[in-house]
């Protein structure tokens, strides 16, 4: 399911650079980043997982 999704995304990515529009591709970059940051602080600064949220973060993100 994974590998067609990301089979499709990179279809639809393609289509988007070739027709020069730019500001799909880096909010659909910048959101998935923070949302990111946001998961990785909140498990490694503010519960009580510490060193072992970073890798549980990239677990969830992904």
């Amino acid at each position: 399911m994974v590998i067609s999704a990301y089979g499709f995304l990179q279809n639809l990515l393609r289509f988007i650079q070739t027709q020069s529009i730019a500001i799909p591709l880096v909010v659909f970059s910048v959101v998935p980043l923070g949302i990111h940051f946001g998961i990785v602080y909140s498990l490694v600064n503010k519960k009580s997982v510490d060193y072992k949220g970073a890798p549980m973060a990239a677990s969830i993100s992904i």
